[in-house]
């Protein structure tokens, strides 16, 4: 497995499990266009190896794609800027 080099540039990890994660940084994988919603309008499942991204209603033309990253990579400490009405202040659940 590469190691990541510590510098500013993004970071673009969704988890596939306990041990295997899919670092879209290195190569890309598509998640650079999805941000974060208290309120989304998809969720991600791995299956098999891959994340599959489903729409939780109809999602318009150009609309953002916004998933609740729950637990995620970010620290605890991450403010969320969603501005959902539900919105939790922070990224993480």
């Amino acid at each position: 497995m590469a190691r990541r080099l510590k510098n500013k540039r993004r970071i673009y990890i969704c988890g596939i499990d306990s041990y295997w994660a899919i670092d879209g940084s290195r190569g890309g994988n598509g998640t650079q266009f999805i941000n974060h919603s208290c309120e989304p309008n998809c969720y991600s499942k791995a299956a098999h190896g891959h994340i599959l991204f489903f729409a939780l209603r109809d999602i318009e033309p150009g609309e953002e794609l916004l998933l609740d990253y729950g637990e995620s990579y970010h620290s605890d400490r991450k403010k969320c800027f969603c501005g959902a009405p539900s919105c939790r202040g922070r990224i993480n659940a």
